[in-house]
């Protein structure tokens, strides 16, 4: 079976958590403490816009990127290649697979001796995973993958593919020869034709129509 491969990469500098309309911290101490011996509640207010909390009061984004659409003739299998996923920050909590074809598979990457960025996570590295998409009808059947990339800091990205399959043609084997044609129906234009391929994966017929 052919192959294609999905090079996935991401950029983790991109959608780092960001505190939404700089969030306000009052700190009141209680009157009540030690039997009320404080006279005046003193109202102490800072404003705080930086990395160092984590990850409390941040809006976490999900960056979406539609690949382009590919065209596959025949049983394909697709692999989703994450050599190219960053991880210097933050490393990868996970990668979710949603085939298009009702399949699923999650690849988790725990906590190891890989201490990089706020969540201590290991590094993908170069992780392959494939699945494989057959024809399902004489024209085009259209799977829809989804991958999303689960960072250490929470943001996602979703990788949206659309692939295409088409139907093998019998002009695509090699080595074939004719075994017999009869005609049927009323007209001898249409030939129901027998082959014989030397590629142990097919047996095949065909219905051609003659010149």
């Amino acid at each position: 079976m052919r192959t294609y491969t999905v090079y996935l990469s991401s950029n983790q500098s991109v959608g780092i958590p960001g505190l939404a309309d700089s969030q306000s911290l009052t700190a009141v101490p209680s009157v009540t403490a030690d039997g009320g011996a404080f006279g005046s509640t003193p109202s102490y207010t800072a404003q705080y816009n930086d990395g160092s909390f984590f990850p409390w009061k941040y809006v976490i984004q999900t960056f979406t990127t539609n690949l382009p659409t590919v065209n596959l003739k025949g049983p394909y299998t697709i692999t989703f290649s994450t050599s190219g996923l960053d991880s210097s920050l933050f490393g990868i909590l996970k990668v979710l697979y949603n085939f298009g074809d009702g399949t699923n598979r999650v690849v988790n990457y725990p906590a190891g001796n890989s201490y990089t960025g706020i969540a201590l996570i290991e590094r993908p590295g170069d992780v392959n995973v494939s699945n494989s998409y057959y024809p399902q009808s004489s024209g085009s059947t259209t799977y829809t993958p989804s991958i999303t990339v689960v960072n250490g800091n929470l943001v996602s990205f979703v990788y949206n593919l659309t692939a295409n399959v088409y139907p093998a043609s019998i002009y695509d084997l090699t080595d074939i020869h004719l075994l017999d044609s009869i005609s049927v129906g009323v007209s001898s234009s249409k030939l129901f034709s027998i082959y014989e391929t030397r590629s142990p994966n097919y047996i095949t017929h065909a219905l051609a129509l003659s010149a």
